[in-house]
């Protein structure tokens, strides 16, 4: 019997042995972009390095579900921004399919009080895997480049704000902000397809 334990035991360190090592998944690094505000000026990524995050959201001035946010995002923005969060609101959709979505429309102002910025190539949606609007993509400068903490829907109630359960934006900023890892990294956003060039 005492034999046949320790061969067990033997055998258990030896199958432990030849385990897979598991690692910490690498987290997603996204590269700079640049994009034009209402007055033509140049607005880099790379700019908001300083900063503890930046919320990038694609939105719509053409979709419902996008529009029924801006006063939601508005509202969080003016919460956050002085905590060192910078938020962009990024049009993406293709200008040829809504007069709302060109880019001259755009450029009119911004209803979110912060940049509302037009991505007429689409490469920045490409870029950050957005696929609708409203979408969200919460990024961390973490030496020099961005990191992708959060991506996916703003809350759970896209059609009305006062019966959200679970904001799940504001709670991936809090989570910056106590420097913690927030624990639900990604969310099936809902709402309007982009509208892509060529589809």
């Amino acid at each position: 019997m005492k034999y046949t334990l320790l061969g067990l035991l033997a055998g258990l360190i030896l199958f432990t042995a030849t385990l897979p090592v598991l690692h910490a998944q690498t987290p997603e690094v996204v590269t700079d972009f640049t994009l034009r505000n209402e007055k033509k000026e140049e607005i880099k990524l790379s700019g908001f390095a300083t900063q503890k995050a930046v919320v990038v959201v694609f939105t719509s001035s053409n979709c419902s579900w996008a529009t029924k946010y801006i006063d939601r995002l508005k509202a969080m923005s003016e919460k956050y921004a002085p905590l060192g969060i910078t938020f962009l609101a990024i049009n993406s959709n293709d200008t040829t399919m809504s007069e709302l979505d060109a880019v001259s429309r755009v450029r009119e102002g911004s209803p979110y009080g912060f940049p509302y910025l037009k991505d007429e190539d689409q490469a920045v949606a490409k870029l950050l895997k957005a696929t609708k609007t409203p979408e969200v993509v919460v990024l961390q400068p973490v030496n020099k480049r961005f990191e992708v903490l959060y991506r996916g829907k703003v809350d759970d109630n896209p059609l009305d704000a006062g019966l959200v359960k679970h904001n799940f934006l504001q709670e991936a900023l809090d989570a910056v902000l106590a420097g913690k890892k927030y624990e639900v990294p990604v969310t099936p956003p809902s709402g309007c397809n982009i509208r892509w060039k060529d589809q």
